[in-house]
């Protein structure tokens, strides 16, 4: 009895057990065929399009810079002196040739007429050079050369009087020399009177006249620059501007300065009213700039106001600064500058180049073609190493022939990362999009063009309004329509679901199972 109660709860278990391996075995057996059913029939990812459309491509160089005035200028008196009057303070508007301030002149003015009173006599001894003898400087001449011949008769006479004194022993030999002498020296005197006369007969010699000219030259410099001191002691406004500082008072002695830049150094310092704004462009970028360019900018104080303007000066020399080469870019800020202040800061944008009216797309389709199609060429080729070659197996997947539409191309490449439909030529830049194609993506070569930050322009090879694929969404999010779309100046906007990560992988919906 004992026995066949142990033999019926044995059996009771190995049966328990049998059921229990047999759930297992089918549950294996369901999820297995549920695997490869969902794998048969994964559902199409959720690609992300832009429309193809047309829009702008704006080349830009982003920098900062500030505004200043058009012309600055320094004043102060050219020499030192008191300050006698200031007609004008900080912050008023001048006109040119206006007096803004005066120095004391008094000793100038004394300087200006002790050198013309040197012109007037180096002129007046200049003239009577110039003008020859006068009648009666011949006769006062004449009759000094009279007065001579009489004199030197005489002496001969005494001469040959104390000769026969002598030669009768009746005159000392010591008295017949100084008969001897003083005849000598009349002869002399005539002669020199004689000489005189003749001289002032001729009238002046060239190198008298050159002479006293020069002597003239030298007085009438001498007044033009007592005559510019004098001028300096006003200080007059060089065009119109505006006065930002006067640095002084009346009755302060000052010297003379000559800083024309620095508004502290100086003792009235004027800016003009126009004003321009200056760049501190990038050593990487300079090439780009170009005079003539259009410029874009704003300034804090007026954030949604955008100032318009002209590249017209870029300095040859760079600055450096915080280890960094910097080069001053000038930009003529037009009928803007009335609504400007000097010292302003601003972020500027110079237009390299601008393209309306193309055919934009957003940079990342290509980035995100490149990506597919190269992952799915390592599918591809992977699958068929697995599948050892052969053909119609019903795993393998297939992948997107090229498009024909818009490229000339031929169909039927495969996927490889790169269109093999033309070959380039001289100085196209070629790429390769994916278009959305009966909700399949299809490889497309383009030609491109200009480019900014975020979008290409696309010369040929696609057609405005078709689905370009920048990206994967989510399969449960369902129909995608147009994720985005580029705007009017060639920006591109996508939806929130975007995927940004990455291409999906390719396997398993690009020709079914």
């Amino acid at each position: 009895m004992a026995t066949a109660t142990v033999t019926a709860k044995g059996g009771f278990l190995s049966g328990k057990r049998i059921i229990w391996l047999v759930a297992v075995f089918l549950t294996l057996i369901i999820a297995a065929g549920w695997y490869w059913w969902a794998r048969g029939h994964q559902k199409a990812p959720n690609f992300l399009t832009v429309t193809a459309s047309k829009g702008s491509i704006v080349e830009t160089v982003s920098a900062s810079g500030k505004i200043e005035a058009l012309h600055s200028i320094g004043l102060s008196f050219k020499n030192p002196g008191t300050i006698k009057a200031i007609y004008v303070k900080e912050g008023q508007s001048v006109k040119a040739g206006q007096l803004l301030a005066l120095q004391d002149p008094t000793d100038l003015e004394l300087q200006v007429k002790e050198a013309q009173a040197n012109l007037d006599n180096a002129l007046a001894k200049l003239k009577s050079l110039q003008a020859g003898p006068l009648a009666t400087d011949v006769a006062q001449a004449e009759a000094e050369v009279e007065q001579a011949r009489v004199e030197y008769d005489n002496a001969q006479d005494t001469l040959k009087r104390d000769q026969a004194l002598y030669d009768a022993g009746a005159l000392s030999e010591v008295d017949l020399n100084n008969a001897r002498k003083a005849e000598a020296t009349a002869a002399a005197n005539l002669k020199k009177a004689q000489a005189a006369l003749e001289a002032v007969k001729n009238g002046s010699q060239p190198e008298d006249i050159a002479a006293a000219q020069a002597q003239v030259d030298a007085a009438r410099a001498q007044l033009q620059l007592a005559e510019n001191d004098l001028a300096a002691t006003e200080i007059r406004a060089p065009w119109n501007g505006i006065v930002t500082n006067v640095n002084g008072q009346v009755g302060q002695r000052v010297g003379s300065n000559t800083s024309a830049t620095d508004a502290s150094n100086s003792f009235i310092f004027l800016v003009s009213p126009e004003l321009q704004l200056r760049v501190q462009v990038n050593e990487a970028d300079i090439n780009k700039v170009k005079v003539g360019q259009d410029v874009e900018f704003t300034v804090n104080a007026q954030p949604d106001r955008t100032f318009k303007g002209k590249v017209t000066a870029i300095a040859p020399q760079a600055q450096t600064v915080s280890n960094i080469q910097l080069y001053d870019v000038l930009v003529n800020v037009g009928d803007a500058g009335a609504s400007l202040k000097a010292g302003e800061s601003a972020s500027v944008t110079i237009i390299i180049s601008r393209k309306d009216n193309v055919i934009t797309i957003p940079r990342a389709a290509i980035a995100y073609a490149e990506g597919y199609l190269s992952q799915a060429g390592k599918t591809a080729g992977s699958r068929a190493t697995s599948s050892g070659g052969t053909s119609g197996g019903g795993n393998r997947s297939k992948v997107p022939r090229e498009s024909t539409q818009g490229t000339g191309g031929s169909a039927g490449s495969s996927v490889t990362g790169a269109s093999t439909a033309e070959t380039p030529s001289a100085g196209e830049n070629r790429a390769v999009i994916l278009v959305l194609e009966g909700g399949q993506p299809v490889q497309r070569q383009v030609v491109t063009g200009a480019s900014d930050e975020r979008n290409i322009e696309v010369v040929s090879g696609l057609k405005a309004g078709e689905q370009v694929v920048v990206g994967t969404g989510s399969a449960s999010t369902g129909s995608t329509g147009n994720t985005g779309s580029t705007s009017s100046s060639g920006r591109s906007s996508s939806g929130s679901n975007r995927n940004t990560g990455g291409p999906m992988p390719p396997g398993g919906f690009l020709g079914g199972r």
